[in-house]
């Protein structure tokens, strides 16, 4: 008994085996041997940094440019200090904090919105305000 459900099994995998090379020929997909050689990784990198960008002395792509920015809502490449915005200095609108080290500052009128990149080793305390981005800190605390 045991021999022809043996044998049985097998004709039936064979049967289904043939049905399915019937019904599913097989793939006439191959991959094509290339024609050039993969490019170096240093060639990759260099036209990434071609594409993106890269440091430019000590400026990062997307860096805070201060220069281009309203003095009086700026505090940029500072070292060491206290800086303060009194009430009414700010009045609503945007402030930038950027590349400063070693520095405490306070903001003590509402902001729209606070962006912050490229500090180190600071503490910022902030009054009343709709949002803030935080990029590039280093050892920094940030109250709101």
């Amino acid at each position: 008994d045991q021999r022809l459900a043996n044998d049985a099994v097998t004709g039936m995998h064979g049967a289904v085996g043939e049905a399915k090379r019937r019904v599913f020929p097989p793939s006439s997909f191959t991959f094509k041997a290339r024609k050039s050689p993969p490019a170096s990784l240093a060639f990759l990198i260099a036209e990434m940094r071609q594409e993106v960008g890269t440091t430019a002395g000590d400026r990062l792509q997307g860096d805070t440019k201060a220069e281009e920015l309203d003095p009086e809502l700026v505090f940029a490449d500072r070292e060491g200090e206290t800086l303060v915005k009194r009430p009414g200095e700010i009045r609503g609108r945007d402030l930038v904090l950027s590349r400063l080290t070693n520095c405490t500052v306070f903001v003590c009128d509402p902001c729209g919105a606070v962006r912050a990149d490229r500090l180190q080793n600071c503490k910022v305390f902030l009054g009343p305000v709709r949002s803030v981005l935080a990029e590039k800190l280093d050892a920094c605390s940030i109250s709101v």
